[in-house]
This record gives structure tokens, sequence and C-alpha cells, in this order.
């Protein structure tokens, strides 16, 4: 059990969920099931509400507009973001947050 702060902001361990690709010709339920998990990955086991959501990007991303990278920056970029880990962020090591909610290693030294 985690007991840092990733439990407080109610991020998880991704290990037990497969990764997931998204292919040309997909379904909408494929479609859904990435949005859900980038806004799992992003935003941890927060519940997001309807209204919170970012439905613009969203939309752009089910017609093919945007790609998963560019899905994955627009919520990143999103107010909610901002509102829910941003401001938490300033009490905590910033770098190193957002290090560890986008899986990249944290830097040397």
């Amino acid at each position: 059990m985690v007991f840092g702060p990733a439990s407080r902001l109610g991020v998880s361990l991704f290990e037990e969920t497969p990764p997931l690709e998204l292919i040309p010709g997909r379904s909408e339920e494929e479609v859904e099931s990435v949005i859900r998990a980038v806004y799992r990955q992003i935003l941890g086991n927060a519940y997001v509400m309807e209204s919170e959501r970012a439905s613009i990007p969203e939309s752009q991303f089910k017609r093919g507009e945007l790609s998963v990278r560019e899905f994955v920056r627009a919520v990143a970029k999103s107010e909610l973001y901002r509102s829910r880990f941003l401001s938490l962020a300033l009490a905590i090591d910033l770098s190193n947050l957002i290090l560890s909610i986008f899986s990249v290693a944290p830097p040397m030294g």
C-alpha cells in the first residue's frame, strides 16, 4: 500500500493495467477506452465530472483530428489539471510530481 504523496492525489500504480493501442478503423468503444485511460493516467483515480472534462479536445480526438499524444497534451494543459494538481504541487517538488505522472524517469543527480 502506498502512503506517500501519490496516495493523497489518487494516483495508483498502473502496472496491472495493460497498455492500450489505438489503431486506424477504431471503434467508438476503443476510443472511449483510450479517453478514460488518458484521464486516469494524467489525473489519477480522481473522479472527473462531465462538466470538468476537456470536451473540445475529446471531440477532436474522436473525429481523428488529434493524435493520442495531442489529446494527452490538451488534458495536461487543461484548467482541470491546473486546478487539481498544479495548485497542490506548489507545496510539493513540482518537477518530480510532473515527471512521475507522465511516467518519465526522474532526473539524475
